[in-house]
């Protein structure tokens, strides 16, 4: 079987024409041609919310799990909230939060 493929893609690269470079044989992603500037730069402030956001939901679908266990995660889940509470309001008074850009 490897035999066969072997032989089949080796008739098809000596008998395939091979037509150049083109439009073709680029990527297009999304709707944008790579043609121009390839490196796009994006704000830190950007990149902060981001992380900020991430954060923030992935510490409430933690949440969610302290609600099936017994009094020792009950601890937790208030260590987890005073933990939110603590990084939104550190967040908020430096002045992470705001949204002009």
């Amino acid at each position: 079987m490897g035999f066969l493929f072997g032989l089949f893609y080796l008739i098809n690269f000596l008998l395939g024409s091979w037509q150049g470079p083109s439009n073709k044989l680029r990527s297009f992603e999304s709707g944008f041609s790579s043609l121009g500037k390839v490196k796009v730069f994006f704000s830190l402030h950007f990149f902060l919310v981001l992380l900020i956001f991430v954060l923030f939901d992935l510490e409430f679908v933690l949440i969610l799990f302290f609600f099936f266990g017994g009094k020792f995660f009950f601890v937790i889940f208030f260590l987890v909230i005073f933990f939110i509470f603590f990084s939104f309001f550190l967040e908020w008074f430096l002045k992470k939060l705001i949204w002009t850009f």
